[in-house]
């Protein structure tokens, strides 16, 4: 059969989850606006989470499966699938679904151990690698790296969410199967919280004066929050009312590491630890600016929206250079002191780039994105 538009298209999803994190935010858009274009989206997930993102996605119409159990006790989830991952029933379960919804396509967004020893065709999968390739190789099982290795020499397609990853498959895997379609954000729908910074500032008994530096981002050690710490302590050196204020979830407890570092370096009354917000880019409106000093970065999704805010954005050069758009978007080396940072903070330095942020236009990428479904099924 040959596809054109207006045929319908059903795609399943495999993601590990939607818990909160930057890739299941993305794909949450994703499924919402792909349902919208009367793509036949259905999300299978190694976990159900009951998160809110998973919320939206069901409210939407959109079916969600998992492959193991919805048992309300979390406990006995967990032992439940410790049991069951050393059997066959994960494979099972994984074929079950795919004979039973027949997709099109499978837009595989996560680990790839449960495909193992699928009998879909590799050449109607697309893999989107969102992280670094080589950090998130080496931190896969060995049956998930052979396993994309098999489906790439058998012609398995990838989806490359920034130039660098877009090199890096092609040298890793010899392929040509593959397109850079970068993160799509709603750009629109996020400009209209640039009025919102005087009721959050409200909400959080912040005044209009105070100098506001934040950050978005789980407390994972690639983020790099004892850096954010260090140069927010240069900050506050020069402006004794500022503050820092920190959105995202904690991961090893390393949330409690930072307070120890602030509170070491008698910051801890200038920190706010805000958690995971639901209404993350409505805070950010509050910001003067915003840090990352990243490790690596795939894409950063924060960076975007603090630019379609009008927001100072300073960060790393470990971000992809094409996702900084704004004259007063400022990229630094991690090698650069903190008093180099610090002054790029405070002052109005500029910089020339030739991004356009309407790239990362949701409405974009989903176009970018039906038309490789398309391009992958009439190969």
């Amino acid at each position: 059969m040959y596809y054109r538009v207006g045929n319908q298209v059903k795609v399943l999803f495999y993601l590990h989850s939607l818990c909160i994190g930057g890739a299941e935010t993305v794909v949450t858009e994703y499924l919402l606006q792909l349902k919208r274009r009367d793509i036949d989206v259905i999300l299978l997930v190694n976990n159900y989470t009951e998160s809110y993102l998973e919320k939206q996605v069901v409210d939407s119409g959109v079916e969600v499966v998992s492959i193991y159990s919805r048992h309300r006790n979390i406990l006995i989830r967990k032992i439940y699938r410790l049991i069951l991952e050393r059997t066959e029933y994960p494979y099972k379960r994984m074929e079950s679904i795919i004979d039973k919804y027949n997709p099109d396509i499978i837009h595989v967004h996560t680990s790839m151990d449960y495909l193992a020893k699928t009998r879909y065709p590799a050449e109607k999968i697309i893999y989107t690698f969102h992280s670094d390739v080589k950090r998130y190789l080496s931190l896969l099982s060995d049956i998930n790296r052979k396993t994309i290795k098999k489906m790439s020499l058998m012609g398995m397609n990838f989806i490359a969410i920034s130039k660098k990853i877009e090199k890096d498959v092609m040298s890793i895997y010899g392929t040509s199967n593959i397109k850079y379609i970068p993160n799509g954000l709603n750009i629109q729908h996020i400009r209209k919280y640039k009025n919102s910074r005087v009721k959050i500032r409200r909400q959080l008994h912040i005044d209009d004066d105070v100098f506001v530096l934040g950050h978005v981002g789980r407390f994972n050690s690639v983020k790099n929050h004892e850096r954010i710490i260090e140069i927010f302590e240069e900050v506050h050196k020069q402006k004794n009312n500022s503050k820092l204020l920190l959105i995202g979830g904690d991961e090893n407890g390393r949330i409690e590491l930072i307070k120890k570092l602030a509170k070491e370096k008698h910051l801890n009354e200038y920190v706010y630890y805000l958690g995971v917000r639901k209404n993350a880019v409505e805070i950010m409106s509050a910001f003067d600016a915003i840090i990352i000093p990243s490790f690596s970065e795939s894409f950063s999704l924060a960076a975007v929206e603090a630019q379609a805010l009008d927001i100072k954005c300073i960060a790393s050069d470990n971000l992809p250079e094409e996702v900084f758009c704004n004259d007063n978007c400022i990229r630094l080396t991690l090698e650069n002191d903190n008093e180099k940072w610090c002054d790029a903070i405070l002052n109005n330095y500029r910089m020339h780039w030739k991004n356009n942020i309407e790239d990362f236009s949701i409405a974009t990428v989903i176009d970018k994105t039906i038309s490789y479904y398309y391009e992958v099924l009439n190969k």
